[in-house]
């Protein structure tokens, strides 16, 4: 008798641990999307291609995106980090420009 009492209290022990977890999984904060754009990026905006800056300028919830767009989840963080990387790209490429365009003006005066 006393190993049907230990066998049922490990199940619902089971059980608890499992309702738990449940309830972490629920509380976890969802991720958003939402970028800050920096002044002059509408420039850069414009020289994505429409997937990279849709995905740029959505807000909200990566699932309720996903269910928008009719893609996975997994599809709009590529979609995200390829647009992040890309526009970083394009604001270092205009940083590095800017830097060097003094210097040519520069030489040319000495």
């Amino acid at each position: 008798m006393a190993g049907y009492f230990q066998k049922v209290l490990a199940m619902n022990i089971r059980l608890a641990e499992s309702q738990l977890q449940d309830l972490h999984r629920e509380k976890r904060p969802q991720k958003y999307i939402g970028f800050a754009l920096q002044p002059g990026d509408e420039e850069f905006l414009a020289l994505l291609p429409a997937k990279q800056r849709e995905i740029l300028l959505s807000k909200g919830k990566y699932k309720e995106l996903a269910a928008t767009l009719g893609v996975a989840v997994g599809t709009i963080r590529s979609r995200l980090h390829r647009a992040r990387a890309a526009l970083s790209a394009l604001r270092r490429s205009s940083s590095d420009e800017h830097l060097k365009a003094p210097l040519q003006n520069d030489s040319a005066i000495i």
